[in-house]
């Protein structure tokens, strides 16, 4: 597992994504969510996760709250 999470963890860094960035995932209970999870504490992204039932609608909810604490404050939520 632990060489999954650093491929992973080389990969989003190469893609990018910086230390403290939220990134969603819709991850089911499957073997490589460990991974992942890893790979995120890992490059020090910050794991939200989405819940594989969401619908359409509440996903984009749940994710228009994640860009509201992006844009307003790391530590509140902003309306």
């Amino acid at each position: 597992m632990n060489d999954d999470a650093l491929r992973l963890a080389h990969g989003m860094l190469s893609l990018g994504l910086k230390p403290g960035e939220r990134v969603a995932v819709q991850l089911g209970n499957r073997t490589e969510a460990a991974a992942i999870v890893t790979a995120y504490l890992t490059t020090g992204e910050i794991f939200v996760p989405l819940n594989p039932a969401y619908t359409a609608a509440e996903m984009d909810a749940y994710l228009r709250k994640c860009i509201a604490l992006q844009i307003g404050s790391s530590f509140s939520y902003v309306d």
